[in-house]
């Protein structure tokens, strides 16, 4: 018998200190409710959890800037009712100066109440502040307004259109032009035509890039060519700008001959559905569809079920099916290589950009579906058109806010890419908005001129990082920003007529601007509500502990706590017995 270590009490006094110290661990846990009290805990998840902290502190602050953005956008168009309640007093009063019953005498009288109207114009412009920022008697806004059409538009390119949808083509499809001259023209066309298009030089040789690229945009579309999203409808001005901007980088990237004459390396549906993919179709698939039918969804791919298929180079046209069903079909290839293990649908233009002397469609499908396309195709439209195809349409939720682009919740479980977020509105007025192309503008834009005219502009930082921001356009309503300072009904009434009619019309114009950016404003702010509770939850299950989890782990180390001191005493008590030895 040893008794000079007393290895016994050695081992019942470490295993004591442990089951003590994890207890006094998950006391911890259970008295602060976190699983990551200090950096020890989970070194990773500790680094990941302050990340999301950072990003819901910041989502929080930037929600409480929206709401006082729209408290802002509220006031200016509180002051701008009142004004519109005096111009339309205003021009009874000049219809009534113009009635030939009246003598001057009376005109005089009514011009009295003309200039009292034209005297409350100007105090509500003056007076008009939200925290001391006058948001109606912006003096240097004239010159915001006297921009022409043509400059609005691009001022809406250089904005933010083209450069965002330049770094989403780059993050989604990885694909980022050389340096190309990229030419921007401006046509003037009658309404209802095509708002915009991409041309380019087709190679003269089976294979190589587009050359001579160039974006038209029609004027007589692009309107109302000052707001921030453009347009009226489902599709946006900035999402058809980023359908065609795909073309753009395509042509410049990838293979744009042809294998013979009405057999291009990369086929119509492929080009309209990878651009199409990019700001989302849902809308488009939907309005497409009658019902979600099986029966109509092989009426919309054709008779034969390859009208989407069916890519005539040279009928100089691309049929409605080619954007639906192109979409659809890119979509659904995504999703096959992302089962296989791929990436998605940039798997595909990494195949085709490396090579695009040679490369096709074709074989992109046969080298990088992990065997689903070893037929290329004919194998992948054989699988789109059967069963599998139909399922995928069926299954997609066309109904709810997200449009279904590429990153967004539908597509690939990312955040909700709905038709005002899915081409980010950042605010960032430059002359060279594209990295990859050589941007070639109209020779009467002056872009200094249309640069400068937004110093006026109010930045609103909507998101939890930098340059997640929008501008508000500060405006000029006084008398004289709306020409009827000069107006004397005395002595030309029907003149006071038609001013009045032009400064009502002003003042409509931006109130509904006002009421655009509102709209805008609290789809953002939604935005960011939604963002921040799955950030939280996010967050939480990686700081927060299981509290029965952990009761179990508390109650277990207690118990080996308690049994360790036990046998810790027994174990002291073991040499003693050499004492008899002695005796």
């Amino acid at each position: 018998m040893r008794i000079n270590h007393n290895l016994d009490s050695m081992f019942a006094w470490r295993l004591n200190n442990q089951s003590n110290s994890l207890a006094s661990k998950s006391m911890g846990k259970l008295s602060s409710g976190l699983r990551i009290n200090s950096a020890a805990d989970d070194a990773a998840g500790l680094a990941i959890s302050e990340k999301m902290r950072a990003q819901i502190r910041g989502l929080s602050q930037a929600s409480r800037n929206i709401q006082d953005s729209i408290s802002l956008v509220q006031t200016a168009e509180g002051g701008l009712t009142e004004t519109h309640s005096l111009l339309q007093r205003g021009r009874e009063l000049a219809v009534q100066a113009a009635n030939g019953t009246y003598t001057e005498e009376d005109k005089l009288k009514i011009q009295e109440e003309i200039k009292q109207i034209q005297s409350e114009v100007d105090r509500i412009a003056d007076s008009t502040e939200f925290n001391g920022i006058k948001l109606l008697n912006r003096k240097n806004a004239a010159e915001n307004d006297s921009l022409s059409d043509e400059e609005n538009v691009i001022k809406t390119l250089l904005r933010s259109a083209l450069e965002q949808s330049e770094s989403l083509i780059e993050e989604h499809y990885g694909l980022k032009a050389n340096g190309e001259d990229f030419e921007i023209k401006l046509e003037y066309d009658s309404e209802g035509g095509t708002l915009a298009y991409v041309s380019s030089l087709v190679p003269s040789a089976t294979g190589g890039t587009g050359t001579n690229i160039s974006m038209t945009i029609d004027m007589a579309d692009f309107l109302p060519a000052s707001w921030p999203n453009g347009g009226g409808s489902f599709i946006y001005n900035d999402r058809i700008v980023a359908h065609e901007m795909v073309h753009a980088v395509m042509a410049a990237t990838l293979n744009w001959g042809h294998t013979s004459a009405d057999n291009p390396a990369i086929p119509k549906w492929f080009k309209e559905g990878t651009a199409e993919f990019l700001a989302g179709g849902d809308e488009r698939l939907k309005s497409s569809l009658t019902t979600e039918s099986a029966s109509d969804i092989t009426s919309l791919m054709g008779a034969s079920g390859t009208g989407w298929y069916s890519d005539s180079e040279t009928d100089g046209g691309v049929i409605s099916n080619h954007y639906s069903m192109g979409y659809t079909a890119v979509k659904y290839l995504h999703d096959v290589i992302k089962n296989a293990g791929g990436t998605g649908i940039k798997d595909v233009l990494d195949y085709l950009k490396a090579d695009p002397a040679t490369r096709t469609l074709d074989d992109a499908l046969k080298n990088i579906s992990n065997g689903s396309y070893a037929a290329g195709l004919a194998g992948f439209a054989a699988d789109f058109n059967s069963a599998n195809g139909q399922n995928f349409i069926s299954s997609l939720d066309l109904n709810n806010e997200d449009v279904g682009a590429i990153g967004g919740f539908d597509a690939d479980g990312g955040m909700v890419k709905n038709k005002e977020n899915v081409i980010p509105d950042i605010d960032n007025l430059t002359s060279d908005p594209l990295k990859g192309f050589n941007e070639i503008w109209p020779a009467n834009i002056e872009l200094e001129r249309i640069i400068g005219s937004s110093a006026e502009g109010l930045k609103v930082q909507l998101g939890s990082n930098q340059g997640q921001s929008m501008s508000i356009d500060l405006i000029n309503v006084d008398s004289e920003a709306l020409k009827i300072k000069e107006i004397d009904v005395a002595k030309d009434a029907e003149q006071g007529i038609e001013l009045f009619n032009k400064a009502i019309e002003t003042v409509s114009g931006q109130r509904t601007k006002l009421g655009a950016l509102q709209n805008r404003l609290e789809h953002a702010l939604r935005m960011n509500e939604n963002y921040m509770e799955n950030l939280t939850q996010s967050e939480s299950r990686i700081r927060d502990v299981d509290m029965a989890k952990e009761i179990i782990q508390f109650t277990k180390q207690n118990i080996l706590a308690q049994a360790s001191q036990a046998m810790l005493a027994q174990a002291n008590q073991r040499p003693q017995a050499v004492l008899q030895l002695l005796g």
